[in-house]
């Protein structure tokens, strides 16, 4: 605050057009908001924060974690069940929500743990944030100082997060600050982020992901935010609000590479942009870099100012991603799950291969326990990042630590070039009745190098002989009649010659057409063991 006062830390949205919050402005607040509730007693509370993206969630989170309480950022898309599950799995004291979830949030009022709901909309009726905020004003006007003379224990348990999964499976994270800024600190250290910088934000806020690196690092950075109004809304955003980072998920990028395409196929201009673009390649080994330029309408639409993506939170299609790269634009990725606060490698300027998700961030040191014969192991971490534990589970914290390293659950290996590569999740391993393993993602790979393949979940089934491999599939929609049946055809002649080129254990025997997309989580993750649903 005190290096960037009056810089702009937030861009919102109104009906009329964006205003600002500067660093100072959002300070105030905060310790506003932190004074009312510390004169409110909520100090060391569980304090829950549900909603979308905003600048309410995002003065709540700083005002608890600052000394306000314990911060319980929850999934806006949980069910009222889930939503009241959580609730009593944390004993949540006080909840902030937003509008869009308020009939769900209210229902749970019949618990009687939560006592104070707090909605995060002016329009509100009764006490809401703002009032809150009001109140704190006129406290620190009258010389209350308690709030601000919290001492914070780096160590301590700061916040807690559910990983992925239903409520009953998830575990709950306890991170700490230390946990957390290290993270900031280090998965920023070589990006060069600036008050020049303007992120899109985009993935839910409740998610560690989007939180340490579409948040928290980019006010570290002294740059400011642009909270979206949702995904449909994304190619518009870019355009009006001209962002240099987004931080999203590859389908993120899917969206608009196929967005893309599909203006340059109404143009009849395919072949004509192909051939630029292998042109465009070889100048850059030249060092002659003309792809920006060249290209420079098709950035405009996605308002020419975009630095980079950083793609996290699942793998990036790979035929997609060098289209992208191809086209001009710059594609990082990074690896990391929510107990490592979340980030364990990066992919940065001067160090990025599309074939992994980075070198280990700094302070992180990497295992690879008990490769197999080709290198491949499950990955461990050990770093300032990795959790306290999980919360009230000393069984389940036992169980994923090995001699002071966090045991991820995922398969992968360590390039030639210091870069992780990752094979696939240990759980969807599939071994076949003569002891092979097979990594579904890796297969998954190969199958969504097909253009009329939108996504894919391979698996095992039982059959007399063995176990078999079979792929779910969803086909691209078509509008045109008999379209279906041909891109039915088409997936499956894909399917035949990657099995020509692989061992027979590993060939796809099965193959399901699904009518519905699968299942997702906020962070458009499959839910692979929802695979029988809808």
């Amino acid at each position: 605050v005190k290096q960037y006062a009056d810089q702009p830390a937030f861009y919102l949205p109104s009906q009329t057009k964006n205003f600002t919050v500067t660093y100072k402005q959002f300070a105030e607040d905060v310790d506003s908001l932190g004074s009312a509730l510390i004169h409110s007693k909520q100090k060391s509370k569980r304090i829950g924060i549900i909603g979308k993206n905003s600048y309410e969630w995002a003065l709540v989170y700083f005002a608890v974690m600052n000394g306000a309480g314990i911060a319980v950022s929850l999934d806006k898309e949980l069910s009222a069940k889930e939503l009241r599950d959580s609730i009593q799995r944390v004993k949540i004291d006080t909840l902030f929500y937003s509008d869009d979830v308020a009939e769900k949030v209210l229902s749970t009022k019949n618990q009687g743990i939560v006592k104070t709901y707090i909605p995060m909309t002016i329009s509100s009726q009764g006490q809401t944030i703002h009032h809150l905020v009001e109140e704190g004003k006129q406290l620190l006007r009258d010389g209350y100082q308690d709030y601000r003379r919290i001492t914070i224990n780096p160590d301590a348990m700061a916040a807690l997060l559910f990983t992925s999964g239903t409520t009953s499976q998830s575990k709950i994270v306890m991170l700490s600050h230390r946990n957390i800024v290290s993270n900031v600190v280090n998965g920023a250290a070589h990006f060069n982020l600036d008050t020049k910088d303007k992120f899109l934000s985009v993935l839910p806020m409740h998610h560690m992901f989007e939180c340490t690196a579409g948040f928290l690092a980019a006010l570290n950075s002294g740059c400011s935010i642009y909270f979206s109004q949702g995904i449909r809304h994304i190619a518009q955003e870019l355009k009006e609000q001209k962002p240099t980072v987004v931080v999203c998920v590859p389908r993120v990028i899917d969206a608009l590479s196929t967005k893309i395409w599909k203006g340059i196929r109404e143009q009849n201009k395919e072949k004509t942009v192909r051939k630029a673009m292998i042109v465009t390649n070889l100048l850059d080994r030249l060092g002659i870099h003309l792809k920006r330029k060249l290209f420079g309408k098709i950035h405009k639409e996605l308002g020419g100012n975009i630095r980079f993506f950083l793609s996290g939170a699942a793998s990036i299609n790979q035929a997609t991603a060098q289209d992208m790269i191809d086209l001009g634009f710059t594609i990082f990725q990074g690896y990391g799950l929510t107990e490592c606060s979340p980030a364990v490698s990066i992919s940065y300027p001067g160090n990025n291969d599309m074939d992994s998700v980075g070198p280990p961030l700094d302070d992180t040191k990497i295992l690879i326990h008990k490769p197999d014969a080709d290198g491949n192991g499950e990955i461990l971490v050990k770093g300032p990042q990795v959790m306290l534990g999980y919360y009230h589970d000393s069984a389940a914290t036992k169980h994923t630590t090995y001699k002071d390293y966090f045991r991820t659950g995922d398969i992968g290996y360590i390039k030639e070039n210091g870069s992780l590569k990752i094979i696939g999740r240990l759980k969807n391993v599939i071994v076949t009745s003569s002891g092979k393993k097979i990594y579904p993602e890796e297969l998954e790979a190969l199958l969504l190098q097909c253009p009329v393949i939108k996504d894919v979940v391979v698996h095992g089934i039982e059959h007399n002989h063995g176990m078999q491999i079979c792929a779910s599939i969803v086909l691209v929609d078509s509008d045109r009649v008999g379209q279906k049946h041909s891109n039915e055809k088409l997936a499956k002649r894909h399917i035949k010659a990657i099995n020509e080129d692989l061992a027979k254990y590993e060939q796809i025997h099965t193959i399901k057409i699904r009518d519905t997309d699968f299942v997702r989580t906020s962070t458009l993750k499959i839910k692979r063991h929802q695979l029988s649903k809808a």
